[in-house]
C-alpha cells in the first residue's frame, strides 16, 4: 500500500495541472560547412520581417548586442555534426547540414576565424517556418532553421576534433 502512495505522489510532479516552463534550446558543436553570408537589412534580400527564402526573422535578437559600428543584418551558414550509424557489421559515419541564423548582428560583428572547416560550438533555438520558395512550389513546404543566439570558435578548419567514446 505505501508503495502505491509513494508512486502516485511522484506521478503528480508530471501531471498537466502543474506549470512548467518550455524550453527550445539547441547546442551544436560541428564545423562550419559553408562560407558564412552576410545579408543587410533594407537591401533586396534581407528584411527584418523575413529572408530570401521567407523564414520570418526573430525581431528579439536584436536584444543581443555586438560590437561595430555597420548596419545590421543576418549572417547564415551551415554547420555539419556527424553522427555514427551502423551499417551491417561497421559503422559509418553521416554527416547532418543545419542552417544556422544570426539575426540582428553587424558585418563587423563576424570573427575572421569563423571560417568554413572551423570547429563551433553554438547556442539557440529550433524555428519553423513554411515557405513556398517564392511561388516555385505549387504547396507550401515546413522548413526548420536554428536561430543563433551565441557562437563559439573551438578550432581551426584543420584541427581535428576527437570524438569521446
Amino acid at each position: 500500500m505505501n508503495r502505491l502512495i509513494r508512486t502516485s505522489l511522484q506521478s503528480r510532479a508530471f501531471s498537466s495541472t502543474r506549470l512548467a516552463a518550455d524550453l527550445n534550446k539547441i547546442i551544436l558543436v560541428g564545423r562550419i560547412g559553408s562560407d558564412p553570408e552576410f545579408l543587410k537589412y533594407g537591401s533586396t534580400s534581407a528584411t527584418p520581417e523575413s529572408e530570401p527564402d521567407g523564414a520570418p526573422v526573430d525581431t528579439a535578437a536584436e536584444q543581443h548586442p555586438v560590437a561595430g559600428n555597420g548596419d545590421k543584418g543576418i549572417w547564415k551558414l551551415k554547420v555539419v555534426t556527424n553522427r555514427n550509424v551502423k551499417d551491417g557489421d561497421t559503422w559509418k559515419t553521416v554527416p547532418d547540414w543545419h542552417n544556422v541564423r544570426l539575426v540582428g548582428r553587424s558585418r563587423e560583428s563576424w570573427s575572421p576565424k569563423l571560417a568554413k572547416g572551423a570547429a563551433v560550438v553554438l547556442e539557440g533555438r529550433l524555428g519553423y517556418y513554411k515557405t513556398d520558395l517564392g511561388g516555385k512550389l505549387p504547396n507550401p513546404m515546413t522548413l526548420c532553421d536554428i536561430t543563433a543566439d551565441r557562437i563559439q570558435w573551438i578550432s581551426d578548419p584543420k584541427a581535428k576534433i576527437v570524438p569521446e567514446h
